[in-house]
């Protein structure tokens, strides 16, 4: 019907979420949402595969697409009376009204194809892995049949016509796969030879076992800003990841005594003060003669604080971004305004991460504040926002118990006098048990 066989395979995975959709979800009204990573990996089509597939599909009106939400995602619905109707025409069969009931599927689409996702990814392409599944499926049948399972005929037209791949599809994909071992080939010695076939199982078996076991991504950290551990993404973390035990207050870098460990109390004071580090407090004062309140610095308030102006906005966003921010807080009530904000932090640290795109920083924020507002045709709903207020819950704790042991610490110069004055009573003891000798 689509001409092309990574068209085909595109829409039948289309077609296995339309029906997965209908059967868990009928309110959607058959309406579905795939990344392009979903996509590879369920259909083992590329991102420019996808794309082709798609133009096709859409010229022939069979699937439908709509953005929705922000970020916006691509939704995909098909058109099943037209599905329907042109498998008809193409198969010479009547079509009524599209039914999910497995017979009457059978009777319009026919018998499915096997297609193994691992063997798309040995085969390093649709093409190929469709030529390896068929050649699988062959050689079980003829083991079952009695047969040795080793070289087989198969002509190219049966090929054809059974997966749709054309000629020179088959002997690229077929050239791919005999120099990856996969795959071998001879001719009969005969008057009019005829090409064998035959899978190489052991090699088939191997390759298996290495994609199955395949490391794709390292493990992430429990600290949700830190970013990816994986050194392929595209945006590299360089600063120490937080430890994985949150309860243990320790330094990830333990090279440097005095390091930088303070951090902005809020985004409001940090536009006018600036960061408060301990290195400052060790050049200017004492900790231990410092006053009760400025021993250690106050946590930012909880969500639902009692302050009226404060909002801890998220980190690393520009002044004029804050302010604006913060004029958009402002009219909304109690909890609802920091939980805005958190929920405004949670979508940055996703996009900072790479899992959800966004190109418009203010303009989440101005939906968020909108649908807060009740103008927008989505209510509010918090999903991230509890996350955000639990790690700098944690933050605070942490740094809590570090600023104790600190102050716990005795200070570096009466260590330093200390040492000396051992050191001058060690050697006034050495000097009186065991006097200087005079040479002769």
């Amino acid at each position: 019907v689509t001409g092309n066989v990574k068209a085909a395979l595109f829409l039948s995975h289309a077609i296995s979420w339309s029906r997965y959709v209908h059967k868990s979800q009928p309110d959607r009204d058959g309406w579905f949402w795939l990344r392009a990573s979903d996509w590879h990996e369920g259909a083992g089509l590329s991102s420019r595969e996808q794309a082709t597939a798609r133009i096709i599909l859409k010229g022939m009106g069979i699937l439908e697409e709509k953005r929705i939400g922000v970020p916006a995602k691509i939704w995909y619905r098909v058109n099943l009376d037209k599905l329907g109707h042109l498998v008809a025409a193409s198969a010479g069969r009547q079509f009524e009204e599209w039914s999910w009931d497995r017979a009457a599927m059978l009777h319009l689409l026919g018998q499915p194809v096997p297609c193994h996702r691992i063997l798309i990814k040995v085969a390093g392409g649709v093409v190929g892995g469709l030529i390896l599944s068929y050649l699988f499926r062959a050689t079980r049948r003829d083991l079952s049949d009695g047969g040795d399972g080793e070289w087989m005929h198969i002509p190219v037209g049966h090929t054809r016509e059974f997966l749709g791949i054309t000629p020179k599809q088959q002997r690229r994909a077929r050239e791919r796969l005999r120099q990856a071992g996969l795959v071998e080939e001879t001719f009969e010695r005969v008057v009019q030879p005829k090409l064998l076939t035959r899978l190489n199982l052991g090699q088939l078996g191997l390759e298996c076992a290495k994609k199955a076991n395949e490391i794709h991504c390292l493990q992430d950290s429990a600290n949700m800003f830190a970013g990816f551990r994986n050194q392929d993404c595209t945006i590299l973390q360089t600063r120490v990841a937080q430890s994985a035990y949150l309860e243990l207050p320790k330094a990830q870098n333990k090279e440097c005594p005095n390091r930088i460990t303070g951090v902005a109390q809020s985004a409001d004071q940090a536009v006018r003060k600036g960061p408060i580090t301990k290195e400052e407090n060790y050049k200017r004062e004492p900790l231990q003669k410092a006053a009760p309140e400025a021993q250690a610095p106050s946590p930012a308030p909880a969500v639902g604080s009692s302050s009226e102006l404060e909002i801890i906005l998220p980190e690393k966003i520009l002044a004029g971004e804050a302010t604006a921010a913060r004029n958009w807080l402002m009219p909304l009530e109690g909890e609802l305004r920091q939980q805005v904000a958190d929920e405004w932090a949670g979508l940055l640290s996703l996009a900072a991460r790479g899992i959800k795109p966004m190109y418009s920083r203010l303009g989440v924020l101005n939906t968020l504040v909108k649908r807060a507002k009740g103008l927008d045709s989505e209510p509010f709903t918090p999903c991230l926002c509890f996350e955000v207020a639990a790690a700098r819950l944690r933050r605070q704790e942490i740094e809590a118990v570090r600023q104790s042991q600190i102050i716990a610490t005795p200070s570096a110069p009466r260590d330093l006098q200390a040492t000396d004055a051992g050191r001058a009573l060690l050697k006034k003891k050495m000097s009186e048990l065991w006097p200087t000798r005079r040479q002769p």
